[in-house]
């Protein structure tokens, strides 16, 4: 087993990814958010999912574009609203179709207006898959956000945004 509190900076970027499979969620918890930006984006892949999504909102947050980039799309899955919600904004822009679509309906409601925005602007075209409605699905309204305080003082022009969430239903 690995001794995470012994480890460097750099002893965690040298960890194999057989090491990296064989920690606990306890010690995927125990990394600091610089331990976890200095996982390479094969050892991110590595963690199991159940491990993921132990992780903290800082250690989410800490997670670099390319790294999101590289989680699959079942660790994606087992991260909470309350994890994906501290993506950073960036990261959340780098999110692949796949990805987009395997998130659930809790995820996405818990998504930032500015990541939403951040994930429609950037490289619209190739992401339009996972936002298009097959021509037999259905579509049943769970929610219809609006930007919050937050976001409406850091940005005017948001207050006339309106974020429409639907899950797919048998058609």
């Amino acid at each position: 087993t690995v001794n995470v509190r012994a480890l460097t900076t750099a002893g965690v970027a040298a960890l194999t990814t057989a090491q990296i499979t064989a920690m606990t969620s306890g010690q995927i918890a125990a990394l600091s958010t610089t331990e976890v930006m200095a996982l390479t984006t094969t050892q991110v892949t590595a963690i199991e999912s159940g491990d993921l999504a132990a992780m903290n909102t800082a250690q989410i947050a800490a997670l670099s574009a390319e790294q999101v980039l590289s989680l699959t799309t079942n660790q994606l899955a087992a991260l909470s609203s309350t994890a994906a919600r501290a993506l950073n904004t960036s990261a959340g822009a780098s999110l692949s179709t796949s990805q987009i679509a395997a998130l659930n309906s809790s995820q996405i409601a818990a998504l930032t207006s500015g990541m939403c925005s951040a994930v429609s602007v950037s490289d619209t075209s190739s992401r339009v898959a996972a936002f298009s409605r097959p021509a037999r699905a259905r579509l049943r309204a769970l929610a219809r956000v609006k930007p919050g305080e937050t976001e409406l003082r850091a940005n005017p022009r948001a207050r006339s945004a309106i974020m429409r969430v639907a899950e797919r239903t048998e058609a």
